[in-house]
């Protein structure tokens, strides 16, 4: 399996050294994993997006994309 990463600037440390306990899977609305990235990567140019730091996009065609280190 090839994971290409590319790593996202929001992010930050879980309060208190928590551990995740769960996988979530979201929907992103996007037509495409394109068009979805710079939402990731913090370089789309609406005013309305937050910080979104995903750990993985998973495309319709199986590529999968790393934006946080599991670490």
């Amino acid at each position: 399996m090839i994971i290409t990463q590319r790593p996202s600037p929001n992010f930050s440390m879980r309060a208190g050294g928590a551990a995740p306990t769960l996988l979530i899977l979201h929907y992103t609305g996007t037509a495409t994993a394109a068009e979805a990235e710079p939402y990731y990567l913090n370089t789309v140019t609406d005013p309305k997006a937050g910080r979104i730091s995903p750990h993985y996009l998973i495309d319709r065609d199986g590529t999968i994309i790393q934006y946080v280190d599991e670490k």
